[in-house]
């Protein structure tokens, strides 16, 4: 354990390269789990517009019993498909942001990967009695998993209004007095 740890210690070639490239990794990760999980939408209701094709979809199966009694399927279908239609062209512009957005995510992530497996090996070459690759290996994966740990829990945090407007809500229930007293012996009894 020691002998791991002191990879970065006594070997401060490697430990500022990877740390000068966590910034990099840590953004790129975040935008790819990002972008995996469908957040970079912008949020604000977008997929439950009603304007939109989900949006239709959601709202019809809510109020299945309504479309079926009234018998509106027809309707709903005509709705959506002009929905679809009118949303084509933003849905395709979408896709190829997405997409670009998680290509270009990859890319930077493998490229800096790419320099520090290079510079790792630079230093195994040049220095093969200062340097083990067992340890180097250990370094380099323990800040990788640390990295994709660190995109997937930084996902929550990305909208700091939001979080503090939740937060409030939250305090003005818990801080919230009731109007009806339950110890008061005043009122009607009802026997």
């Amino acid at each position: 354990m020691i002998d791991n740890l002191s990879f970065f210690f006594f070997k401060p070639k490697f430990a500022i390269l990877a740390f000068v490239l966590i910034p990099i990794r840590a953004f790129v990760a975040t935008l790819e789990v990002r972008t995996y999980l469908g957040v970079d939408h912008g949020g604000k209701g977008v997929v439950d517009a009603k304007d939109t094709p989900s949006g239709m979809a959601i709202e019809t199966l809510l109020n299945i019993r309504t479309v079926s009694s009234l018998n509106l399927q027809k309707i709903r279908y005509d709705d959506y498909a002009r929905v679809v239609c009118l949303n084509e062209s933003r849905s395709l512009w979408a896709c190829v942001k997405v997409g670009s957005l998680s290509g270009i995510s990859i890319l930077v992530q493998q490229c800096v990967t790419a320099l520090e497996f290079w510079w790792g090996g630079w230093l195994l070459i040049h220095y093969p009695h200062r340097y083990s690759f067992q340890n180097f290996l250990v370094a380099a994966f323990s800040l990788l998993f640390a990295l994709f740990a660190f995109g997937t829990s930084s996902i929550g945090t990305v909208d700091k209004k939001e979080m503090q407007a939740a937060a409030q809500r939250i305090f003005q229930l818990l801080n919230r007095h009731s109007n009806i007293n339950a110890l008061s012996d005043e009122g009607i009894r009802l026997n």
